[in-house]
């Protein structure tokens, strides 16, 4: 199970990501 633990965890960041940017351009 350990090997899905770093695919989930890159998909995390780049939703993260991807929210961190949208509410940016909100603000901006």
């Amino acid at each position: 199970d350990d090997a899905d633990l770093p695919d989930l965890t890159s998909t995390s960041k780049k939703l993260c990501t991807k929210v961190i940017k949208q509410e940016n351009a909100k603000t901006d």
